[in-house]
């Protein structure tokens, strides 16, 4: 989806070939954001991302341990 988005705004707004592509920074950018706040979301929500140990619905979850 990012690669199309990119194709997408880099043919409405093209740049100068030896300029910066801001068109293109500006879509990474945005697509690291919105990666950001997905997982914040879904480390919030789900029980494995939780930093009580509980999940949403407010039972105890039970962590994978690590040897």
């Amino acid at each position: 989806m990012g690669s199309l988005t990119r194709y997408g705004i880099s043919s409405a707004l093209p740049h100068d070939p030896t300029g910066f592509p801001w068109s293109m920074f500006g879509i990474n950018v945005s697509g690291c954001l919105l990666i950001g706040v997905l997982m914040t979301l879904n480390c919030r929500l789900s029980c494995w991302g939780s930093c009580s140990g509980r999940s949403a619905a407010g039972t105890a979850c039970r962590l994978p341990q690590l040897s």
